[in-house]
């Protein structure tokens, strides 16, 4: 068994975070050569979109992973950068997700709730970005989240006309 001294610890704690503080930086940037792509944000500007997004993370998945489960608990929104997803409700396919799109939009407009469906990868490759947004600073955001509630009212519409009911 190795025995770790509290420098030894601290050392590796403050290593990790800043190495999470790089993905993170690395991840922004990403996102702001990106964002005019990503409908939720339309009429937004780069600062607008600093004040409001945290937690950003380029994930890859491969055919049949889980990207979400019904059920779970989460308030990130993905944005499908490539490939396509299927969504299941109670085990029955409702829609497929298609690169350009976002999904788990709820998450954030209802916070403290449950997945309403389950969000797997069905091409053999998908590439997401996953973020969340602070609806909290109402000091330098509040403008830019009511433009990005109003924008995923929208996208929540136009999803709805899409599905195929049975």
């Amino acid at each position: 068994m190795i025995t770790y001294t509290q420098e030894e610890i601290e050392r590796f704690i403050e290593a990790n975070k800043e190495i999470e503080s790089q993905i993170q930086s690395r991840s922004m940037q990403k996102l702001l050569s990106i964002y005019h792509k990503i409908k939720i944000f339309d009429g937004l500007d780069k600062n607008d979109l600093k004040a409001i997004i945290y937690k950003t993370k380029f994930q890859q998945y491969e055919k049949g992973d889980y990207i979400m489960k019904e059920g779970d608990f989460s308030d990130t929104i993905y944005y499908l950068i490539d490939g396509k997803c299927k969504m299941v409700k109670n085990s029955t396919k409702i829609a497929m997700i298609h690169a350009g799109e976002t999904f788990g939009d709820n998450g954030l407009l209802l916070e403290k709730t449950k997945r309403i469906v389950s969000v797997t990868a069905e091409s053999q490759k998908v590439l997401l970005l996953s973020f969340k947004i602070d609806h909290t600073n109402t000091e330098f955001g509040s403008q830019a989240l009511v433009k990005v509630y109003q924008n995923i009212m929208k996208q929540l519409r136009k999803k709805l006309e899409d599905i195929k009911f049975a």
